[in-house]
């Protein structure tokens, strides 16, 4: 279908899973209106994926880190125009260089996982049986995920979902991994490389490579009314 996607088996439940990247628009400057029919689109979709055969999770990822910046760099030497007036030009680029220094990135993401088999039971399909008929299945719920306020929606490929399970393990790489690109350069990253070169796990949390991992969990919604706003 000329959209290539990675493809995730995990023997122990006998499950494939793909992950979508996704560009949320955000409520900036959005109209009330507009905000209430992404919530209800939000709402069905997530409804209808409870009539799509073989689903048995989906869970929605929203990572918020430094910018490094090397993308804003890039973007602009690309198109700042030499004829320009040097005033207009200086302004990009200390833009440039005074932009890394308290931004941030924010990428989503929303993970589906299939059951290899067609109900309880019946034979579970091979990896090239799944691939197919995700590639088929894809389309349409990344077209329903967009109408949500998601903005443009597609499955990840095998490159890009090493590089962010390589950056969520060690969020240094993501400089490195940036840099990359900018010259025009494709990380040569596989799915056994991306794990952590070292990780200690305790009951607080979990060390691994240059970061630390822990979870705080909301026992209870709060009893008051929730604004919007």
């Amino acid at each position: 279908y000329g959209r290539p996607f990675a493809l995730l088996y995990t023997p122990a439940t006998s499950s494939f899973s793909v992950v979508i990247g996704t560009e949320p628009d955000g409520a900036a400057l959005v109209d009330q209106e507009q905000i209430d029919v992404w919530v209800a689109d939000w709402g069905h979709w997530l409804a209808n994926l409870g009539d799509e055969p073989g689903i048995e999770a989906a869970s929605v990822t929203i990572e918020t880190a430094p910018d490094s910046g090397t993308r804003l760099r890039r973007e602009v030497e690309m198109n700042i125009d030499d004829n320009a007036p040097d005033f207009a030009q200086e302004m990009l680029r200390e833009v440039v260089a005074r932009y890394p220094s308290g931004s941030s990135t924010v990428k989503a993401s929303v993970a589906i996982t299939f059951n290899a088999s067609h109900r309880s039971g019946s034979r579970k399909r091979k990896a090239e049986e799944m691939a197919r008929e995700l590639a088929a299945r894809l389309p349409g719920l990344t077209a329903g995920l967009q109408a949500t306020g998601a903005g443009a929606a597609h499955p990840l490929s095998a490159q890009e979902l090493c590089e962010a399970i390589r950056i969520a393990y060690d969020p240094a790489a993501a400089v490195l991994i940036d840099e990359a690109h900018a010259v025009g350069e494709t990380p040569e990253l596989t799915w056994p490389d991306v794990g952590p070169s070292a990780a200690q796990a305790s009951w607080g949390g979990y060390r691994h490579d240059s970061a630390y991992s822990c979870t705080w969990a909301m026992t209870s919604a709060t009893r008051g009314n929730v604004q919007s706003g």
